[in-house]
């Protein structure tokens, strides 16, 4: 502070690979708190930032995904998908999810179509049914 020619300067890289519009911010701010972490030689006491999963989205983007893929539908093919959503919430609700799953995999239906669908479930739905197809990928590997 006395000198002014005493001063540094730090070449910093950051990559993010978080899937949100926030991501280059948020990799400009770690590198650089760790920048001055290191430079100052200072311990936090914490472990690392944990990572998230980064190879799924969250909830919210591909709830957004399968919204979007629902409004590109036809008038026609989102009541004809309503009403395919209708029935397995229906055997859901009635402890028979093995029939909610059956009806969707023999639906015939683009994967577009199963995106959309998927918007028409809630979690605890959309839970049921993955577990449903965890189970049966371990039955019938291909």
């Amino acid at each position: 502070m006395d000198d002014p020619s005493d001063k540094f300067s730090i070449e910093i890289e950051a990559h993010a690979l978080d899937h949100g519009d926030k991501a280059p911010g948020k990799a400009l701010s770690y590198a650089k708190k760790y920048a001055v972490l290191k430079l100052l030689e200072i311990e936090t006491g914490e472990e690392e930032e944990g990572r998230q999963d980064q190879h799924k989205p969250k909830s919210s983007v591909a709830k957004s995904v399968a919204l979007d893929e629902w409004d590109s539908l036809s008038k026609v093919r989102q009541n004809q998908l309503q009403d395919i959503a209708t029935a397995v919430v229906d055997h859901i609700n009635e402890d028979n999810a093995w029939e909610a799953f059956n009806l969707i995999e023999t639906s015939r239906l683009e994967n577009e179509e199963k995106v959309a669908l998927w918007s028409r479930f809630d979690s605890k739905q959309r839970r049921a049914l993955k577990d449903l197809a965890t189970k049966e990928k371990e039955k019938n590997p291909k």
